[in-house]
């Protein structure tokens, strides 16, 4: 074996010791500038000593001349010292300062060198984050992260000094650029981003995920992504719920949501900590907000409203309620339409009997603008006038169903569909390109829903040629979906375009007489709301917007998915818009909302708000609805106009 020599093993340690970063090279300009002045010192020193007749300007002796050298190191303008010294301490001074400026300017660069090093450091995002009840976001998606941000910056509006992190693979700066470009006034709250591995726990012990207060989770690609993707994403989602769980040993628990597309990996995830985590699947939840919206004209600005932060939220509410019936407790309340109790099991029911009797401390749930304006006064705030009920009824008969696209949501909205339509119903549904899969899928349902007829057609959804050949004229309702593995502006274009196919087509067709078709889009990117809005649509489905805003919901308060979950249910109640003439007859020339809220206790439903027919196209006033005005409101009500109500069924 051979034998290194003296020289690459000094090489070797020098180089580890220099590979240490910034002390070793402080240390090594600290050890050089030690030995200039020991041996410059002595120098000028031992000149001194040994050669008398030589002259020093201003040093009489050995420490003095040690000590200018200093002097000369540390400021080479102190060589004018030796202005009128003799040629040997001349050379020193000359020595002394040009080594002084060479080793000064070594440790500006080193300095100049670890100030960049650290700056770089901090944009990159690595460093500890000491923050508590802060909310966590783990993933980056553009769209979801702004529309959440959003959100919770309403929502924690009345805290000082609230703190939303995220942590994502994305550069830090890539992201602080992102949202000062996108995200105008944060008010009260902070947005502190790191860069790093959401399922490390070196990076749960940067973010500080064991003092927050809740984390959510999101998918890596869309609800329209491929099926190998989502199984990517849900294995991404998995290990870094894990690493949350694992990391914090407090006996406090977190609020954890999770997008996870799987359904039985969504069990996997919640089982891992089900008192805190809620694991969400986008499609299913979309799937029956598509359903429903296509059963009630307007029902997703409704949904937007329930959804968001900003308009009407839904909050759990005790009081000494002294037995009081449930129907009348709504008249006790100035902001607030209660709209389900919690039982003694702690089940939700939404729309209970109206002589349910409360008993003390009994939570309810109440649909209010804020909580703190909700209070239960002693003495009801109005008493509504009682008039006579009308006997008109919604009549259940055979529809037609159109659904333009399929993907994983278009399975959910058939089995939704079956439980809505009468029997006999039809469901058509047209494709770019019927594909063996698409074709054996459709057949599977088939054959489960018996109940209706499902017919599938392959037709170029952009030509008009092919929408005209379908009848659409002869539709209920025609339901847009995005296709799979496409970017929300390509999606949003695909479907403005058969839009605006479809308006001209019914132009053309108003000749005849108009027809009544409803038309229900997905939005992928919530800027060409208004857009869209324009071609005439009945109702768009803001697919980001509306699961962002769920996912801030729960991530606030982990108990309103039950809630989410349980409205969207096809049993039990649900929200509906139902036309003014069911309720009263005559409709009055003057109503109050109390009115009308007693008007809809008599058919066992709970009234939330009304919708204005001549103002449906009105984007400025909220396409003619509002949710919870107050009780003493004079609302003018007239043929046509409708009432948002929670109802069992749709009659």
């Amino acid at each position: 074996m051979r034998r290194h020599t003296l020289k690459e093993i000094i090489r070797y340690k020098f180089d580890n010791f220099m590979s240490r970063g910034g002390s070793s090279i402080f240390y090594s300009l600290l050890i050089i500038f030690l030995g200039l002045q020991l041996i410059i010192g002595l120098l000028r020193g031992g000149s001194y000593l040994f050669f008398p007749d030589a002259m020093s300007q201003n040093a009489r002796d050995f420490l003095t001349n040690f000590f200018i050298t200093f002097l000369q190191l540390t400021d080479p303008g102190n060589m004018a010292q030796d202005i009128t010294s003799s040629a040997l301490f001349k050379i020193s001074a000359i020595i002394a300062g040009l080594a002084g400026v060479i080793m000064f300017s070594a440790l500006i660069a080193f300095i100049t060198n670890a100030l960049d090093r650290k700056i770089s450091s901090l944009k990159k995002g690595f460093s500890k984050v000491i923050e508590s009840n802060h909310t966590v976001i783990l993933g980056w998606d553009q769209q979801r992260i702004l529309e959440i941000l959003r959100e919770l910056i309403i929502a924690n509006e009345s805290e000082k000094n609230s703190c939303v992190l995220i942590l994502s693979e994305v550069d830090k700066e890539k992201m602080d650029d992102f949202l000062s470009i996108n995200l105008e006034d944060t008010k009260n709250i902070r947005i502190v981003t790191r860069s790093g591995n959401i399922s490390s726990l070196v990076s749960m012990d940067i973010i500080s995920i064991d003092t927050c207060k809740s984390v959510i989770v999101l998918s890596k690609c869309n609800e329209n992504a491929s099926t190998k993707e989502k199984l990517k994403s849900d294995a991404s989602v998995i290990k870094a719920v894990l690493a949350v769980v694992a990391f914090c040993t407090r006996n406090e628990k977190h609020s954890i949501v999770a997008e996870v597309y799987d359904p039985e990996l969504r069990k996997v995830v919640t089982n891992i900590s089900p008192s805190e985590i809620t694991a969400i699947n986008s499609n299913d939840l979309l799937g029956k907000i598509i359903v429903q919206t296509s059963r009630s004209n307007g029902l997703s600005i409704v949904y937007t409203e329930f959804f968001s932060f900003s308009g009407c939220e839904a909050y759990f509410y005790a009081n000494k309620w002294k037995n009081t019936k449930f129907a009348n407790i709504s008249y006790h309340f100035t902001d607030g339409i209660p709209i389900g109790i919690i039982d003694e099991k702690g089940n939700i029911i939404l729309n209970p009997p109206k002589d349910t009797k409360l008993y003390d401390q009994q939570e309810i749930i109440i649909l209010a603008k804020d909580d703190s304006k909700v209070k239960f006064e002693e003495k009801p705030i109005i008493l509504p006038q009682n008039f006579e009920i009308s006997s008109n009824k919604n009549t259940r008969n055979i529809e037609k169903e159109l659904l333009l696209g399929w993907t994983p949501k278009a399975k959910i909205i058939l089995k939704e569909y079956a439980d809505y339509l009468v029997e006999r119903s039809i469901v058509d549904i047209v494709v770019q390109k019927l594909t063996p899969q698409i074709l054996e899928e459709i057949e599977e349902i088939k054959e489960k829903l018996y109940r209706i007829d499902i017919s599938v057609y392959e037709k170029n959804m952009i030509l008009i040629e092919d929408l005209l050949s379908l009848n659409p004229q002869d539709y209920q309702n025609i339901i847009i979906l995005t296709p799979d593995n496409i970017d929300a502006e390509s999606a949003d274009a695909r479907n403005i375009s058969i839009l605006l196919q479809l308006r001209s087509l019914f132009t053309k067709l108003d000749k005849q007489p108009k027809p009544s078709t409803k038309i229900i889009t997905e939005v992928s990117d919530s800027k060409n709301m208004e857009l869209i809005a324009y071609t005439g649509v009945n109702d768009l489905i803001i697919s980001n917007r509306l699961i962002s805003m769920m996912i801030a919901q729960i991530s606030e308060n982990r108990r309103i998915y039950e809630l989410y979950d349980e409205i969207l249910k096809e049993s039990g109640s649900e929200i509906y818009i139902k036309p003014i003439e069911l309720y009263f007859q005559p409709i009055p020339e003057q109503l109050n909302f109390a009115d009308i809220i007693h008007a809809a206790q008599k058919r066992n439903e709970i009234c939330i708000g009304t919708k204005i027919q001549k103002l449906e196209k009105n984007f400025e006033a909220n396409f003619g609805i509002e949710i919870n005005p107050p009780k003493t409101k004079i609302i003018e009500m007239h043929e046509g106009d409708f009432l948002v109500v929670l109802s069992e069924n749709e009659m």
